[in-house]
């Protein structure tokens, strides 16, 4: 939605971020004018009960085994394969379903919530190692989609309608993991890389390429 692009861009402020070090999250704003104020998620730990025993298996099992899923079915490899593409310009083969590399982002988006929740330098580790990759799989002028980038560059933004590949979907969910992220941990390093991708995005679609209302996680 227009709503959520407005939302990248204000979090983003420019494409220009840099990460902060140490981290440090981002001040809630106060609503001066709600009786109620919203409690970062982050300030709120569930320790037992129904909830608490849910975000133990998430953490447990439900992680490692989606990180284990997303190894197996080639999710992870297509970032690897892109990123050698971009840095050596080596042929491969895209794996699975065009819309596969929301899967990933889907996964840094939980993994961050978690690591907020509970200092885990396991699992920041593995978070960071992911946005590694991510970074590794952009295109030089900010575009990610390891779909077109392995070998349907040409095609790059050609399929918005349908049949769509679910560009614009996979772009909502790499915004949705940078907010999060940087919400939850202060880290900028996803949001850069984000910010990049709306970039290109909003060049296209001020260029006409594209004008559509879109459903579930485009941010058009």
């Amino acid at each position: 939605s227009v709503a959520l692009l407005l939302f990248a861009s204000w979090l983003c402020g420019s494409s220009n971020v840099i990460a902060a070090e140490p981290a440090e999250r981002p001040v809630q704003t106060r609503r001066p004018f709600a009786k109620l104020q919203p409690v970062p998620f982050f300030e709120v730990q569930l320790n037992d009960g129904f909830w608490g025993a849910r975000l133990k298996a998430s953490r447990e099992t439900t992680i490692p085994h989606c990180i284990d899923q997303c190894e197996k079915t080639g999710r992870i490899k297509n970032f690897e394969l892109a990123a050698k593409k971009l840095a050596n310009n080596e042929d491969g083969n895209y794996i699975g379903l065009w819309f596969n590399d929301s899967d990933v982002y889907k996964i840094v988006e939980g993994m961050s919530c978690l690591a907020a929740l509970k200092k885990d330098s396991e699992l920041e580790k593995q978070t960071e190692e992911l946005v590694k990759l991510l970074a590794a799989a952009q295109d030089e002028d900010g575009y990610i989609d390891t779909y077109f980038t392995i070998d349907r560059r040409d095609e790059r933004f050609k399929h918005i309608y349908e049949p769509s590949r679910h560009e614009l979907y996979c772009m909502g969910h790499l915004i949705e993991a940078a907010a999060v992220r940087y919400q939850a941990t202060g880290h900028k390093d996803l949001l850069d890389t984000m910010a990049t991708s709306v970039d290109v995005s909003d060049v296209e679609n001020r260029n006409g390429s594209f004008n559509v209302v879109d459903d579930f996680q485009h941010f058009f």
